[in-house]
Order: structure tokens, then C-alpha cells, then sequence
């Protein structure tokens, strides 16, 4: 499943830099998760810069770069955008249709009891006839499938991946 990159970016904000159209079948923050097609945010962080792993990113396939500095030499489409953080949680809702548009999501925060209030909340949802996905500390449930967790929030891209599926499963 691939998007058209000018349609991912419609009246998306950011310079664009040697563009023209390809076919984007992914986003991600994580260069060692590009494949062929996939667009990369480069999001600077607290431990290592993004921009650090465009060129492992490109060697990996990568069709457009989406970076908050500019580049202007490279060999597929670049978006400078202000803040690479916020591209790349729009950029995943965009590339999975929205999702959560699509269904009730329900945020548990605090300090203590979340997982036992997202694991009571989702039996009394499923009592009620309803289906309920489900992401925690311990795992994640979407659709069918129970996923281990590596942290209580995904990033952005697995994030809306997640909710894409929960969404199809009709939850």
C-alpha cells in the first residue's frame, strides 16, 4: 500500500526541495527501519540528531526526507519543515487515513493505575458489546494480535499504525 507523496503533502507546510512525485510506502523516524519507498523524518533528539542517519536512511531505500535543516544535494525530495517532531506525527496520520477519526479512543493518564484502569475500561467496552483495542505498558492489542511493548506510548508511525488497524479490525 503506497501513497502518492504529493497527496501526503497536500497543504502540508515546509519548503520543498528537488521535488517530484513517488510513491511513499511508509513513515518513520528510524532509519533502520526504512525500506524502499519509505518516508524519513529526521527528528532531532536528546541522545542523537536525526539528520545523522539520512544517509543510512537513503542507502536503505528512502524516497523523500522530511528534516528541519536544509539539504539541498540530495538524490529524492526533501521537505524542511520547523519542526520535524510535529511532520512526523501528522505525516503518520495523514499516511494511515486518520484513523482515529474512525473510532472512540480514550486516554488514561496519571501517575499510578493506568494499566489497571485501560484493562477495566476495556472489559467493561467489550461487555458492552463494543471491540476494544488496547495499548499499555504490558502490551498492546489491536485487532486479533497482542503485541509486546516496548514502552507505554508508541512513537508517531507505529502509533497511527496501530490505530489503522484497530480501526479496520472495528474497534
Amino acid at each position: 500500500m503506497g501513497v502518492r507523496l504529493s497527496d501526503l503533502l497536500d497543504s502540508f507546510p515546509g519548503e520543498r526541495v528537488n521535488f517530484r512525485e513517488s510513491e511513499i510506502r511508509g513513515v518513520t523516524c528510524d532509519s533502520r527501519t526504512v525500506q524502499p519507498g519509505t518516508l524519513f523524518v529526521a527528528v532531532p533528539g536528546h541522545r542523537a540528531d536525526g539528520n545523522a542517519f539520512i544517509d543510512d536512511a537513503l542507502r536503505r531505500g528512502a524516497g523523500a526526507i522530511v528534516s528541519e535543516k536544509p539539504i539541498y544535494d540530495c538524490p529524492v525530495p526533501v521537505i524542511r519543515v520547523d519542526s520535524a517532531r510535529e511532520a512526523l506525527s501528522e505525516l503518520a496520520i495523514r499516511f494511515h487515513g486518520d484513523p482515529t477519526s474512525r473510532m472512540n479512543v480514550v486516554g488514561v493518564t496519571g501517575t499510578n493505575g493506568k494499566t489497571t484502569t485501560a484493562y477495566l475500561m476495556r472489559s467493561i467496552f467489550e461487555a458492552a458489546g463494543e471491540k476494544a483495542g488496547l495499548m499499555g505498558t504490558i502490551q498492546h492489542q489491536v485487532g486479533g494480535r497482542v503485541l509486546p511493548s516496548d514502552n507505554t506510548t508508541p512513537g508517531a508511525d507505529p502509533l497511527q499504525q496501530y490505530f489503522a488497524e484497530m480501526a479496520l479490525a472495528g474497534c
